[in-house]
């Protein structure tokens, strides 16, 4: 398994778990990824304010980098299962990341669409919860970006590019 997730060199992962860490730095959550990590990321504590927990943190946390993991299991059984027959196949680290970025806002739209008290009722999210999940720290004038309805990722950027050299 940690092979597939973390060292193989014949998928995207290592790329897209730098994604995924650009993204959680912008959480103000350093991260060093391990098959430990991943395994447990519903499980980790990150500090607060005042010695606290970071619950907002964690929880971005959580989805980040559980949707990375299963999107590096999806592209290796695609790879592996899908394409078995064609060895030279490969996707294009294009197209591996944009299926990443997809996934990232997916999650954003479903956790906005679970907002909505109307169809949810009592079990709708908090929309404080979903906007300190989203919120890029780094940024927080895209809060009125992330009011105006599902679209574009909260402060993305070009993740592609930043942070890697």
């Amino acid at each position: 398994m940690d092979h597939i997730l973390v060292a193989c060199p014949d998928g995207h992962g290592k790329r897209l778990w730098r994604m995924a860490q650009v993204f959680l730095l912008h959480k103000r959550v350093p991260t060093q990824i391990s098959i430990g990590l991943i395994m447990g990321c519903g499980a980790v504590r990150l500090p607060g304010l005042g010695g606290g927990r970071n619950a907002l943190s964690e929880r971005a946390f959580t989805i980040v980098v559980s949707e990375t993991a299963f999107l590096i299991w999806k592209l290796r059984c695609e790879k592996r299962i899908e394409h078995a027959d064609d060895p030279d196949w490969s996707m294009t680290q294009e197209a591996a990341e944009t299926r990443w970025i997809n996934a990232i806002e997916a999650r954003l739209r479903q956790d906005q669409a679970l907002t909505d008290k109307a169809m949810f009722g009592k079990r709708a999210l908090p929309e404080w919860l979903v906007e300190g999940t989203w919120l890029d720290l780094t940024n927080p004038a895209n809060l009125s970006h992330f009011r105006r309805g599902p679209g574009v990722l909260v402060g993305i950027g070009d993740i592609r590019t930043e942070g890697v050299g």
